[in-house]
């Protein structure tokens, strides 16, 4: 069962952890070749053709990583900037992504053909984008307090959330819903009919990016602080409080298994593992002047024992797992 049972009491009792190992990583920097600032690689996941994909904000462009370090960028707005921000491979073998400035789904064959999709009615604000369970992807809508559907023939559909709630991450979850993060807020969960349920959290808390754990809960970053909170699939609510991290922005499970966070410290950036015990493990790498403080962003498992991450400063970096 993953998480020993002394996690799961500090969870709930949130003692001080004692000081943490740190652990050694090989970090690998590509540099994006045509890039100027503030053109930064935001989402990134796995593609079915094996490489890594990921979006550009501000360009035109969606890019493409191989385990080797090959990179190409496939044009697909020529001469605007579409904020294309989240991304996930669709179960129709493309990759689908968000346009937050033009308020469009993107879509991109892994041989570069792209469809774009636009919304009915009024321009939306498409952030983050998930696979769903049922075939579907599903995206949050950050400016539109609505949670979006578009299936793979480009039908889109919205269902509406309550308030002035603003959404920002999604993710499938363990129960066959999708579950997101309400900035300020707390978490949401919306089944594949469109049943919303809401899970406010004290308005301290800031939940960011998330990802289904191997313990079958939610795990959650947090905007500036150095903890991450997990929710059941029955809505109960805990924290897990970390020692050496700044602000943690990606999550996700790792091909080892564990749980694995990105942030940065200082002058470092760091990967933290959370193991099937409950171990805390810390991998800093040292940066460069010029990239020092500079977030990491999207955070994905890629094939061969690696974890791949964007970064502002137009850099994918990839962590080869001992």
């Amino acid at each position: 069962m993953f998480y020993a049972a002394v996690l799961i009491a500090s969870l709930h009792a949130a003692p001080a952890p004692a000081p943490a190992p740190r652990g050694r990583i090989a970090f690998t920097d590509y540099t994006l070749a045509a890039y100027v600032p503030p053109n930064d690689p935001q989402g990134i996941t796995r593609g079915p053709d094996g490489a890594m994909w990921f979006t550009e904000y501000e360009s035109d462009r969606i890019g493409r990583i191989t385990t080797d370090g090959t990179l190409t960028e496939i044009p697909f707005a020529k001469n605007r900037i579409s904020g294309a921000l989240g991304i996930a491979a669709g179960s129709d073998g493309a990759l689908w992504y968000t346009e937050y400035i033009d308020g469009q789904i993107g879509r991109v064959t892994t041989t570069g053909t792209v469809t774009e999709y636009s919304f009915p009615g009024s321009r939306r604000s498409p952030y983050a984008i998930a696979a769903g369970p049922d075939g579907a992807l599903w995206f949050t809508e950050y400016e539109d307090d609505a949670i979006g559907r578009i299936a793979t023939d480009g039908t889109i559909r919205e269902y509406q959330l309550s308030g002035a709630t603003t959404s920002f991450a999604i993710c499938a979850g363990p129960d066959g819903a999708m579950w997101f993060t309400e900035p300020g807020h707390g978490i949401g969960r919306i089944t594949t009919a469109g049943v919303i349920t809401d899970f406010p959290l004290a308005n301290t808390f800031d939940p960011r990016a998330i990802a289904a754990g191997p313990d079958g809960a939610l795990w959650f970053t947090q905007r500036g602080e150095r903890t991450l909170g997990r929710i059941t699939t029955s809505g109960v609510f805990s924290t897990l409080q970390l020692e050496e991290i700044g602000s943690p922005q990606g999550i996700a499970v790792g091909p080892d298994g564990a749980l694995w966070i990105s942030s940065y410290l200082g002058n470092e950036g760091l990967l933290v593992r959370i193991g099937a015990d409950g171990f805390v493990t810390y991998y800093p790498r040292a940066v460069a002047a010029t990239q020092q403080n500079e977030d990491a962003l999207g955070l994905a498992a890629g094939p061969n024992g690696t974890l791949w991450i964007t970064q502002y400063g137009g850099t994918i970096v990839r962590a080869t797992l001992p």
